[in-house]
């Protein structure tokens, strides 16, 4: 009998090492988070031609400037596309840097809407042409953007 309760104790004892052992790593879901400033963002747009539309953003012209947010980011970046539809960040400041290893949602527009005055609509309606992309992507990959226009104004 006491063989039997010394080893049952012994079994007790190796069950909570293997428990102590497996919470060694801080509270992310079971994923080891990436090292900072490692893995920057790599961005690549394209435009959807709409069907019909009284004026507005039918290719990048390079120098345009896109919002960008990655997974839940708080506050979003600034990058500038070129010609090619390649997005580099603005600045040093603005460069998102991948956290998470499991693939994220990458959402961007332009313009930014909080600037845009709608007031003066004599030269037509391309300040207002939203362009808004959306796509899952992962770390060590270029991520694809095909934005769509998202027109608030339209004429008839």
């Amino acid at each position: 009998m006491n063989m039997k309760i010394q080893s049952i104790y012994l079994l007790l004892q190796a069950a909570l090492l293997l428990l102590l052992a497996s919470c060694n790593q801080e509270e992310t879901g079971g994923v080891t988070p990436l090292p900072d400033g490692k893995y920057p963002l790599q961005l690549t747009a394209e435009l959807a031609q709409p069907q019909t539309r009284a004026g507005g953003k039918d290719t990048w012209t390079g120098g345009d400037e896109i919002g960008v947010l990655l997974g839940e980011m708080p506050d979003a970046k600034k990058y500038v596309m070129d010609a090619s539809g390649k997005a580099e960040p603005a600045d040093a400041e603005n460069t998102i840097y991948w956290q998470d290893p499991t693939k994220t949602r990458v959402t961007a527009w332009t313009p930014n809407v909080s600037n845009v005055d709608i007031s003066n609509q004599r030269d037509g309606y391309a300040d207002f042409d939203l362009l808004y992309a959306s796509a899952l992507g992962r770390y060590k990959q270029t991520v694809t953007l095909n934005f769509n226009h998202r027109m608030a104004k339209i004429e008839v």
